[in-house]
């Protein structure tokens, strides 16, 4: 235990003293008022920051973990069969045990450091987020388990009840739907890849066709995506962005229900299911597919993972009508499902051979549904990406091709180099980012899901594709959506891997074999409270929601005042939206352009070559009004630079090319907005592009 507890002093020291360690959970200003709250001091050693924290204030800090928990617990969770003596002595053995985890993280930190060995020390850099969460997981799981006395002739549980899920999934939403609808009102959603889609809808009930301007004619040229599209009726209701975030919170909570379900068929523990539904829920991969890493919160993809849990559901239950219904809404989510989708045939095949308890009727049906699943599966996705997607773009390459350019710049040369060139695929795929990507999604389930290794490799396929996306390299882990068709497959795994014992998973035994009901029960709620906890921990780190650190963090970007609560720029929208028509096509820029969406057009006003415009450095010409946001975090044209120099204004592409075009609307944004009006053409007197056109601007006085 002094060996637990001192070598986990030196880790939170050095993790502490390190500023570039210590960015992982604080900013800078939080890490220096954290470092003199411990009575240390910050000196600046050459060009950064360290600091030096006494030993004996995280000594007294760590007393909590390794004193104050195992008493709690030995309290709270002792049963009636054990002394109170080994209570606390149990209590105590875990939390030496798992202070192991960051004592052993600082010593191969430090032999590496002494040896120089720059990779090892990076990998630790990188992976020391995880450390304390795992720590304080395996610490306080005990108290998640409850108290540990079963009657061995105990009846097993066969309904899931109603009052723990309902209270964990409405908790849930309330949290993200006051989240993503602060978010909308504060301007701080983009349009791209979020809003977009409601524009769909809009434009869909009123006869333009299922698109956004941002996209290359219609949207089925991006993906073959089109579920949501079954909020139409709802829309027509409520139409409003803030009505589909609602349902994406909704669909991504009721997820919970069949991890629940298949928890409790593979456990027969009711409070284990539980605590696997809360771990879903509390995993920050689940948070960012509600809100990612660019606060874009919308996206169909999200719907694909509750349905494709309630698809493998329905395959244990071999209710087959049913999974073929929900497998059509699955891949109407995205077609990156077939990617998942199409193993777990392979897995349902595989599984019925090997199982001599069945008949050998079911297993042929089995082996055949499977199979039929895989082929039908991998066919549609080679459709979808060389056929279907091509014929809407006409006949250009999938957009998403250019997250693959290491291998190539089209799918057929993506696959030749996989196939033809193994030893590069190889290379790009085992680096520090695929390495951490894979300790992103298992440390905070505690590797639970490994205890189900066939389910797991399902999800293989995928995770190489999201190991070698370029986009994903540059901040590996689940941030983004890519990782939403990688949920089910995990918890899927976790749910069958509650009340395994690894002796069962080396020997592939079966999950019924060799240990009592009642003991596998203790073991099921085990796993699961460790999950539970892991996945709290981490999400205090690593995720946006209100129990993190981020969330109360001034100096970080996710700081709840900044993101969350209206401001002048939120309020300043207000005159703008009221000085344009309906009518009106509206260019925009981003997050402003979130606003934008139920004009008569609505484009996009940026850098980026977009096919309305001719792929020209220019808004479409038939563009009415210019909105641009001088107060979102990518604006060039910058509110603070306006109100020192009125003259920046001139900086705008339209008035320096067509001063005699456009005039700017005297609104009260307080420089937050500037709206420019295309002029009548009649009234100009001068032909487009004239030279005359461009010699005196005719602009009003800075609002």
């Amino acid at each position: 235990m002094l060996l637990s507890l001192f070598g986990s002093a030196l880790a939170l020291a050095t993790f502490l003293e390190s500023r570039e360690l210590a960015q992982a959970w604080f900013s800078v200003p939080l890490w220096e008022q954290v470092i003199h709250s411990l009575g240390g001091e910050v000196s600046l050693h050459g060009f950064d920051l360290v600091a030096r924290v006494p030993l004996m204030s995280l000594l007294g800090v760590l007393t909590i973990p390794f004193f104050v928990i195992p008493l709690v617990i030995t309290w709270r969770c002792r049963d009636t069969a054990t002394s109170w003596e080994q209570s606390l002595h149990g209590a105590l053995w875990n939390a030496s045990i798992w202070g192991l985890v960051p004592s052993v993280w600082w010593l191969i930190w430090m032999v590496a450091t002494v040896q120089g060995a720059t990779g090892t020390v990076g990998l630790c850099g990188l992976i020391a987020p995880l450390v304390f969460p795992l720590f304080l997981a395996g610490i306080t799981a005990p108290l998640l388990a409850g108290r540990s006395i079963f009657q061995a002739d105990q009846p097993m549980p066969q309904r899931l009840g109603w009052h723990v899920p309902t209270a964990l999934m409405s908790a849930y939403v309330i949290v993200f739907v006051l989240l993503n609808w602060g978010l909308w009102w504060n301007l701080q959603i983009p349009h791209g890849d979020s809003a977009m889609y409601e524009e769909h809808l809009w434009n869909f009930e009123h006869g333009k066709g299922f698109r956004s301007y941002l996209d290359q004619g219609l949207f089925l040229g991006e993906h073959i995506q089109v579920i949501h599209l079954g909020l139409i009726p709802l829309h027509l209701l409520w139409p409003s962005q803030l009505m589909m975030e609602l349902c994406e919170s909704v669909a991504l909570a009721l997820g919970a229900i069949p991890i629940m379900q298949m928890a409790l068929r593979h456990a027969q523990d009711r409070r284990a299911a539980w605590l696997l539904g809360g771990a879903y829920l509390l995993w920050f991969g689940t948070h960012y597919l509600d809100i990612a890493i660019d606060l874009k919160t919308f996206r169909p993809i999200a719907f694909g993972a509750p349905l494709m849990l309630w698809w493998l559901d329905a395959l244990e239950q071999a209710k087959w009508k049913r999974s073929l219904v929900l497998l059509l809404l699955v891949l109407a989510c995205k077609e990156d499902y077939a990617i998942v989708t199409a193993p777990v045939g392979l897995w349902l095949a595989v599984e019925a051979w090997g199982n001599r308890d069945r008949s050998p009727e079911e297993r042929r049906f089995r082996m055949a549904f499977g199979l039929a699943h895989a082929a039908l599966l991998t066919l549609y996705l080679g459709l979808v990406v060389k056929v279907f997607i091509p014929w809407f773009r006409g006949w250009e390459n999938v957009h998403y091709a250019a997250y693959f350019q290491a291998l190539g710049a089209t799918p057929q040369e993506i696959v030749q180099t996989i196939v033809l060139h193994p030893i590069k695929t190889l290379s790009l795929f085992v680096t520090f980012g695929s390495i951490l990507y894979s300790l992103y999604i298992l440390v905070p389930l505690v590797g639970l899901p490994l205890r189900s290794p066939g389910r797991l490799l399902c999800g293989l396929p995928l995770f190489l594709t999201l190991c070698l996306n370029e986009l994903v390299q540059t901040f590996p882990g689940p941030f983004h959506h890519f990782h939403a068709p990688l949920v089910p497959i995990l918890f899927w795994a976790a749910a069958a891997g509650l009340g395994r014992s690894w002796r069962e998973v080396v020997r592939w035994t079966s999950a019924n074999s060799g240990i009592p009901p009642a003991a596998r029960s203790l073991l099921a709620r085990h796993h699961a409270s460790l999950a539970l906890a892991g996945c709290l921990f981490t999400s205090m780190t690593l995720s946006m929601v209100p129990w993190s650190m981020k969330f109360w963090d001034a100096g970080r970007d996710f700081y709840w005042r900044t993101l969350y609560i209206a401001d002048a720029r939120a309020r300043a929208i207000e005159p703008v939206l009221a000085a344009i028509p309906l009518t009106a096509r509206v260019a925009s820029t981003d997050f402003v352009h979130t606003r934008m969406t139920h004009y008569e057009r609505s484009y996009d006003y940026s850098d980026y070559p977009r096919q309305v415009a001719n792929y020209e450095d220019r808004v479409p010409n038939d563009t009415d009004y210019i909105v641009i946001d001088t107060g979102h975090r990518y604006s060039k044209l910058r509110r603070e630079d306006l109100l020192a120099d009125p003259a920046k204004l001139l900086e705008i592409r339209e008035l320096r090319r067509e001063p005699l075009r456009w005039e700017v609307l005297d609104l009260p944004t307080d420089c937050y907005f500037i709206v420019l009006k295309r002029r009548e053409a009649a009234s100009m007197g001068e032909p487009h592009g004239s030279d005359s056109a461009r010699t005196k601007p005719n602009v009003a006085p800075l609002p």
